[in-house]
């Protein structure tokens, strides 16, 4: 069941690439208009960085697949990206990074990344919680934050984060 959208609601798609192995987020603005695919009624988006004019998503909000995290009118600063905080200064100057690990990378503790993915994620299908990762305390040691549905040797650089021994 797809939320009932109005015009003007800020949907907020998080994945990792495919091309980069890095977190990126999606941002679309809904039109308040539907249009009917394959006898589905589906809302009609605008991108935000209007570079597209008005689409349709090949998915369902509530059913996006297991590698999406889907949002509602959530601000952006509540839940940030690695890519979008600054990692140093340097003469006058702040400098940006990313992590091409394959994973969720937030720059908010454990608790408050939990906090938000179960209260405000609309896609029930989404299935990779052992590759969400905290970089508040420290970018360069992640924290996982659910290492109880992390299993050993289904991702390398989750074991050697949880392993930092290894060379």
């Amino acid at each position: 069941m797809q939320p009932n959208l109005t015009k003007g609601d800020i949907v907020t798609i998080i994945s990792i690439s495919d091309w980069m192995a890095c977190t990126v987020r999606q941002t679309v603005y809904a039109t308040g208009e539907t249009h009917i695919v394959n006898d589905v009624t589906k809302p009609v988006f605008k991108d935000t960085k209007a570079k597209r004019n008005k689409f349709t998503l090949r998915y369902s909000l509530t059913n996006a697949g297991p590698g999406k995290l889907v949002f509602l009118n959530l601000p952006l600063s509540v839940l940030t990206l690695d890519s979008e905080a600054p990692a140093e200064h340097r003469n006058g100057m702040s400098i940006t990074s990313f992590s091409g690990n394959a994973c969720f990378n937030f720059m908010q503790t454990p608790l408050e990344i939990q906090a938000i993915i179960e209260s405000s994620n609309l896609n029930k299908d989404f299935a990779e919680h052992d590759r969400i990762l905290s970089l508040a305390a420290d970018r360069n040691a992640p924290t996982l934050v659910y290492p109880d549905k992390y299993t050993p040797g289904t991702h390398a650089i989750i074991d050697r984060i949880l392993t930092p021994n290894l060379a």
